[in-house]
């Protein structure tokens, strides 16, 4: 995949960027049409099903390869609150109590929330910190 159809006017556009310049990302895609969800339940009690924004696969600086769901939050946090709470601490756990039973890869999330320019940084801190918790697990 070496192209991205964003539906906002610059976040997505300088996600996608920042993940083709990462060396640590192997590859990624916009999670559009793909039919990657997580469900949830929302506040008024309906499931739902939440599409995050890209799926990459990277590697840690120690070399693990890890998956990483990753939103572009921008100003609507609060309408994101619950569907992030769901991927953090239901389905990320889910399914990393099996990855190496397996042999599948790990899954991490991150949301970028504040400024978009430091996306490159966040991302990089958040496969740092995955090292120290898969070395522990």
């Amino acid at each position: 995949v070496n192209y991205v159809v964003a539906d906002t006017e610059k976040w997505e556009q300088s996600a996608a960027k920042a993940l083709e310049e990462l060396e640590a990302v192997a590859f990624y895609v916009k999670n559009e049409y793909l039919g990657f969800t997580i469900p949830y339940v929302a506040s008024d009690g309906e499931e739902r099903r939440y599409y995050a924004d890209f799926i990459a696969r990277c590697q840690t600086p120690e070399g693990q390869s890890v998956n990483l769901i990753i939103e572009i939050t921008g100003a609507n946090k609060k309408d994101k609150a619950e569907k992030r709470w769901y991927a953090e601490n239901r389905w990320i756990p889910a399914v990393n109590a099996v990855h190496e039973k397996y042999g599948y890869d790990a899954w991490a999330y991150l949301e970028v929330a504040n400024d978009i320019r430091d996306i490159k940084n966040e991302i990089m801190s958040k496969l740092g910190s995955l090292d120290e918790v898969m070395s522990t697990a």
